[in-house]
């Protein structure tokens, strides 16, 4: 039997064909979900979450080369006396050029004074760091980076 015949033998498999199709709308679903919710997001100002979960895409390039720009990463919301230093979050700016901006950077430092956290963050790829935030402006901590959907 030649190659042809058993790559069209192959081709014409309806198991392989369904196996594929079932394959290509699971992945369609999951990216149009991920868009949807990202879309979401950006319209209700950051302030949907889902469980806790938020998705948001990298704007920046100030945490290459662990995070470039339109990666897209998953963050959760915690305790902010769970963060710890060289955590990744991400928080709301509230003052200069930070300002109501969504920023995704690594906590360099963290303070409590009575009950209240204080920190102290920067791009991995900044030379400095940034204004300290309060606990109330940290949305979440990053939990993962989407791979297939950062390349797409």
């Amino acid at each position: 039997m030649e190659v042809k015949e058993k790559m069209e033998k192959v081709k014409n498999n309806k198991a392989l064909k369904l196996i594929g199709n079932i394959l290509y709308t699971i992945v369609f679903i999951l990216v149009l979900l991920v868009l949807i919710v990202a879309i979401l997001q950006r319209a209700s100002n950051n302030t949907l979450s889902l469980k806790g979960y938020r998705i948001f895409s990298v704007a920046t390039g100030s945490m290459v080369p662990k995070y470039n720009v339109s990666d897209v990463l998953l963050s959760k919301e915690i305790d902010v006396k769970d963060i710890q230093v060289g955590d990744d979050v991400v928080y709301i700016g509230k003052e200069g050029s930070f300002k109501n901006r969504v920023v995704t950077h690594q906590v360099i430092s963290k303070t409590e004074q009575d009950g209240k956290y204080k920190f102290i963050t920067k791009g991995i790829a900044n030379t400095e760091e940034d204004p300290e935030i309060d606990g109330d402006q940290i949305l979440g901590k990053i939990q993962y980076k989407f791979k297939i959907l950062s390349l797409i």
